[in-house]
């Protein structure tokens, strides 16, 4: 059987105001509700209508809701801007508390263009905030750690401590859910500190509750036990309903893994109950898949049957796949332990067409992007094939033309003739060389065409073959696992596991390979989040190395890489790092990237040991990032003395760049 139990996702912090008040939050709304009895212009009642929008994310979703849309409204109505940037930043909010992640990364870009016009940093890191937090949760880790690290860069160089804090348990969260447990917790003890300290309960009760999430991540269920129990108690101080629903939702799985499912129903109720009371719709439906998971384990068909057929239409419209096989299959052995063999073949077929579709989709959207790329050429071709007939057409139509005249010519005059086929001679040298242009341009189309159409059916060669060998071998791993559960042999599951770990991070550069192939271009955004994950899993392998990188954002945003130079870069700027790791043994190494006297400037510094340019051997890594640098275009210079550290600068000419739109 598939195991179904998994934590509930870390909880990402949105700060509240109600930390730095003395009274309740109850108290705060009611305070707020009055003023908006006595407040009587748009603008004023738009500040207060966000306020309780603000208030409320944490209590309860449908309120929040419905104020933060008024708000927006009565911002719209005093065309005020800066209250209308508000009110979409509440808004994203909103959305993100109830699940809806692209819509609030929608609201958070709204409030973004308009902050942007007016320059305002502040709100600007804020929102970094938020959106980091919407790829967290959609899993696109490389654009989240991206975004929390400008916010995090604006409040240091302002000072501001408080949001510091509330960033860096955020960044504590992301770790977290790469897997990267050790970086987690070290980013998570300054804030549990600093909030301590403040009496900012309600983040404290999240920041302790994430605590708990990296101790049972490690298998350390006694002092996750104790920190969701922490978190409960300041939790319940300020009603953080959120937290909360996370801390119950947790224990429940904890006592579930023990075989105390008794307890695990128990906490798990508790949990649905709170959910549902605030309005956290992607959350309730996982704790019932959870609670129906444990009463199959205890026994209580019925009662699990009951619960999965409730949540059933919840996961197909929301197409929440994975969960969904999970009901499938779920109800599939229920109805085998009931005899009921119609409905067993029904709902396995279900999670058999379902898995095949999941399977067939990713393949699908993988490749859709690229069969519309791939026509879009055809079109333009077959355009500049007409005009190329077109142009051959005309020049045929000149020379006949050029030959009457030239015939009426000789009749008038032999010097008139003389002159008119030295103008024509000029004129076919003139026409060959646009024919020869076109043949070259034409025969330059035919060879990327072709180009395409053999990435083309790599990509999907490894989407349908390899992709889905990938995804059938941890499906059977994870059944194999639960089959043994039962048999405690726990060396053979430990085993499978790390099968399973491997197989999925396969599949991630299997995907990230592919992506690479099929980007027409790269966006210096895209490109550096990627360096600034690959400088993160290098940091984690070795305490002992700092790599840092600066960018001049408003020179280098504007420009953009082919999917060629893209890649070769990356590569260039991982191979000079693994030299100066390995060769060089540097403890620093800084990546600066600049645009300079028309160029833009590449560069990757390191106080290794160096070497003796003129002494040493050539190896592959240094003809690897010559010959690079030599494909895409780019000049290379590399400096080096020993004992003083290398220095490698990549340069491109800006002209030789695509600019953004």
């Amino acid at each position: 059987m598939k195991q179904f139990i998994r934590i509930t996702a870390t909880l990402w912090v949105f700060i509240l105001p109600i930390d730095h008040f003395s009274q309740s939050i109850e108290d705060v709304i009611n305070l707020t509700k009055s003023k908006l009895d006595t407040a009587t212009s748009p603008k004023d009642k738009s500040i207060l209508y966000g306020d309780l929008a603000w208030y409320y994310a944490t209590i309860s979703v449908d309120s929040s809701y419905k104020y933060g849309h008024k708000s927006l409204e009565l911002a719209k109505q005093s065309k005020n801007d800066s209250l209308i940037a508000q009110a979409y930043n509440d808004l994203g909010t909103v959305y993100y508390v109830k699940g809806n992640y692209n819509t609030s990364q929608e609201y958070c870009k709204k409030s973004y263009v308009i902050r942007k016009s007016q320059n305002d940093l502040k709100g600007l890191a804020s929102l970094h905030v938020k959106m980091a937090n919407n790829f967290n949760r959609m899993a696109q880790y490389d654009s989240s750690m991206y975004y929390y690290l400008k916010a995090h860069q604006y409040f240091e160089e302002q000072q501001d401590i408080h949001q510091q804090m509330n960033i860096e348990s955020n960044i504590s969260a992301a770790y977290y859910m790469m897997g990267n447990n050790e970086k987690a917790i070290s980013y998570l003890e300054k804030p549990i500190q600093y909030f301590e300290e403040t009496e900012a309960t309600s983040l404290l009760s999240n920041a302790v509750a994430n605590l708990g999430n990296i101790y049972y991540s490690n298998g350390d269920t006694i002092n996750a036990v104790k920190a969701y129990e922490r978190a409960e108690k300041e939790a319940l101080k300020v009603n953080n309903k959120y937290a909360l629903g996370v801390v119950y939702n947790n224990l429940g799985e904890i006592y579930s893994k023990k075989n105390e499912n008794r307890k695990a129903v128990e906490y798990i109720a508790k949990s649905i109950k709170i959910r549902e009371e605030s309005g956290q719709e992607a959350d309730v439906a996982s704790s019932y898949l959870t609670l129906a998971f444990n009463y199959f384990r205890i026994g209580e068909y019925n009662n699990a049957k009951k619960n999965l057929v409730k949540i059933v239409p919840v996961f197909e419209s929301s197409k929440s796949q994975e969960k969904l096989d999970d009901v499938y299959l779920l109800l599939s052995y229920i109805y085998a332990l009931e005899g009921q063999t119609d409905s067993l073949s029904s709902y396995y077929n279900k999670f058999y067409e379902a898995r095949s579709k999941y399977i067939r989709d990713q393949i699908i959207s993988s490749t859709q992007d690229l069969e519309t790329k791939y026509q879009t050429e055809k079109k333009e071709n077959a355009l500049i094939a007409a005009r190329a007939d077109l142009v051959e057409r005309e020049l045929r139509i000149q020379r006949k033309d050029n030959f009457i005249y030239g015939t009426v010519s000789f009749a008038i005059v032999i010097a008139v003739i003389g002159y008119l086929l030295f103008n024509q001679q000029k004129l076919k040298n003139r026409q060959l060389k646009r024919e020869n242009e076109l043949k070259e341009a034409l025969h330059q189309i035919a060879v990327q065409n072709r180009l395409q159409e053999q990435r083309l059916q790599i990509s999907r060669d490894l989407h349908d073959n390899i992709g889905a060998q990938l995804t059938f071998i941890i499906s059977s791993v994870d059944n194999l696992i639960y089959g043994l559960s039962a048999s405690n042999n726990s060396k053979l599951s430990d085993k499978l596991k790390n099968i399973s770990h491997f197989t999925s991070s396969t599949i991630v550069e299997l995907r990230d390979t592919i992506w690479a192939m099929n980007k027409t271009n790269i966006s210096f955004e895209d490109f550096f989040a990627r360096v600034s994950n690959y400088i993160e899993k290098v940091e984690s392998l070795s305490s002992e190395v700092k790599i840092e990188y600066t960018i001049d954002e408003d020179a280098c945003l504007k420009y953009r890489f082919s999917s060629v130079q893209g890649m070769n870069v990356y590569r260039i700027i991982q191979e000079a790092v693994q030299n100066a790791l390995k060769h060089a043994k540097a403890a620093d190494i800084h990546i600066k990237v600049k645009e300079e006297k028309g160029a833009l400037l590449i560069t990757i510094l390191d106080n290794g040991v160096g070497f003796d340019y003129r002494e040493v051997v050539e190896g592959n890594g240094l003809y690897n990032i010559k010959k690079r640098a030599y494909d895409i275009g780019a000049t290379i210079q590399i400096d080096s003395n020993l004992d003083e550290g290398t220095v490698i600068q990549l340069s491109f000419d800006i002209n030789n760049l695509e600019v953004v739109d």
